[in-house]
């Protein structure tokens, strides 16, 4: 196994390169985050996932992904920066584990729960991620963000259902997989693409920090509970999946006005939430005029990374939304405001080359010393957002070589979770698609950060408005 002595340097992760990698890094060392979650189930006639099956598979796998074979080397003092390092081997006895599970929502949304609550390891001689192994059918791989952003999880898996397709069927592979130096970790992202701030954001920056905060606009948004005294990983988890047949009427629905399934569900979240927020802030002085929403964006069409890599490039597209509650908590198609929704759409679309900024920023916070301070002065204080919403799109798995041959393996129910619960939006929806066109929905917050009677109040009520949109 590999010590700190013999660890191979891969690149920095700091001031000058790496910076969203080492923002990721740094929220976790803190204990702010723990990990990022992406499930799928396997499907092959009268087989089930093994350690003969999958060592074989997983092996192929880590000598394809610089990033399963690197550690973090932690700086003694917190204003240098961290290393990546390479482990000469990683033992998948230590990263893999075989579980017995039920197949339906509620037991995956307990598997990712118990996942979320164990943080991966910086510094340690096993890799930044592991494998969770349910009933020989659903895989979980869950991995640190800062070797990840939630794109990677669907590489994963698409790398290993190839390699199962591959796979001779000969003899297990040893658990101790060998890792290749010739192997790099993409580039960070402001190598690859320009995350220049400009002097309005600049500018808007030095006044949200130096202004009063009653003077700023998120002085009068809603951004659900403040957040929590002392940094946790505890998260509640929900899971909910479309139909593929629901799923493809949606996406009719929206396309006919205008519109995305991500700026749909931005849309019914804020609507059902402005409800809640009203009836919480009735009596409040001064009550709240907007809802603080961030929409992930992948960086990867600035940079050019394949969705096939596993590295983090991601940013997210942040709003103030006025709050619109809905007429209706089962609003008939008809009656949902698809104009609202249409016009998210151009509004996101507009803004996804200026998310990148964010990536600028964290520069300010090294040329500060403020890259722990940052994530602790935020306790205690006013959450930053209410919502987040994550859409992966669909998985794609690719076509097999050979036209031919009919790969034994193929991928259903993939979902996506992420933990960030202590400072993190006090709401997170993924989204993910299958191969068959099928759409989960998981729902995650953490302890404190949202009233859990409010919480799986609104998570019902997606639910049912979606149903009553497409009854």
């Amino acid at each position: 196994m590999a010590t700190e002595d013999s660890a191979n340097v891969v690149r920095e992760a700091g001031a000058s390169t790496g910076l969203l990698e080492c923002y990721h890094i740094t929220r976790s060392k803190l204990g702010f985050d723990s990990c990022v979650v992406v499930s799928a189930k396997y499907n092959a006639t009268g087989s089930l996932l093994n350690r003969q099956t999958l060592y074989s598979a997983l092996s192929a796998v880590i000598q394809q992904h610089a990033a399963l074979s690197v550690q973090v080397r932690l700086p003694r003092d917190p204003k240098d920066r961290p290393l990546f390092t390479r482990l000469p081997s990683v033992a998948l006895d230590d990263v893999v584990s075989f579980v017995d599970g039920g197949s339906n929502e509620e037991s995956l949304a307990s598997l990712i729960q118990t996942e979320m609550s164990k943080p991966l390891k910086l510094g340690a001689t096993t890799p930044l991620w592991r494998l969770t192994v349910s009933s020989g059918r659903t895989v979980l791989f869950v991995y640190h963000h800062g070797i990840g952003d939630g794109q990677s999880g669907l590489a994963f898996h698409r790398a290993l259902v190839s390699a199962l397709n591959k796979a001779t069927g000969g003899p297990i592979a040893g658990s101790l997989v060998p890792t290749s130096d010739n192997l790099s970790l993409v580039p960070p992202v402001e190598d690859l693409t320009n995350v220049g701030v400009s002097w309005r954001s600049f500018f808007q920056i030095l006044y949200d920090t130096f202004a009063p905060f009653t003077w700023t606009k998120k002085a009068s948004s809603w951004s659900g509970n403040p957040v929590v005294s002392t940094p946790t990983n505890s998260t509640s988890v929900r899971c909910w999946e479309l139909s593929a047949a629901d799923a493809a009427k949606l996406i009719v629905l929206c396309r006919e006005h205008h519109t995305t399934l991500t700026a749909f569900l931005h849309t019914l979240l804020v609507g059902l939430l402005s409800r809640h927020v009203i009836i919480a802030t009735a009596t409040d002085k001064r009550l709240p005029r907007t809802v603080a929403t961030s929409v992930s964006v992948s960086l990867r069409r600035f940079t050019g990374a394949s969705p096939n890599v596993v590295c983090d490039e991601a940013a997210g597209f942040q709003s103030l939304v006025p709050i619109a509650p809905l007429g209706s908590l089962t609003p008939a198609a008809s009656d949902f405001p698809w104009t609202t929704a249409a016009q998210y759409a151009s509004r996101l679309q507009a803004g996804v080359a200026g998310t990148r900024e964010a990536i600028g920023t964290i520069r300010y916070l090294f040329n500060l010393g403020m890259t722990e301070s940052f994530w602790t002065g935020a306790l205690g204080k006013k959450r930053g957002e209410a919502v987040e919403l994550s859409n992966l799109g669909r998985f794609v798995v690719q076509a097999p070589e050979d036209d031919a041959a009919e790969a034994p393996w193929d991928v259903s129910a993939v979902h996506f979770a992420q933990c960030n619960a202590t400072a993190g939006a006090a709401l997170k929806v993924n989204v993910a698609g299958s191969p068959n066109g099928a759409v989960s929905v998981v729902f995650t917050w953490g302890e404190g950060a949202l009233d859990h009677v409010v919480a799986e109040a609104v998570v019902r009520e997606v639910r049912d408005a979606v149903a009553s949109i497409l009854a």
